[in-house]
């Protein structure tokens, strides 16, 4: 694991989602950060059906493992109180 954020909110306290909310929400980002990344070259990325090609399922889950990486200093899964 990196250190991409050592910040935690401002008064200490972590929000808490639900598993299935704070997992849409760090895929969500991370969509968001891969598609800024490489911009809206989706045929290069992505099949005619739109699924992502296998040669990027790595560089997703990397930026996946970072986004959440960065939500885990304000925010808590349910599953983990």
């Amino acid at each position: 694991m990196t250190e991409l954020s050592t910040r935690t909110s401002k008064n200490g306290w972590k929000h808490i989602l639900p598993d299935e909310d704070y997992v849409f929400l760090y895929s969500e980002l991370a969509a968001y950060v891969e598609k800024r990344l490489i911009g809206d070259s989706t045929r290069k990325t992505h099949d005619k059906d739109g699924q992502r090609l296998p040669e990027f399922d790595q560089q997703f889950c990397q930026i996946c493992d970072d986004v959440e990486e960065i939500l885990e200093n304000i925010i808590n899964k349910e599953s983990d109180r």
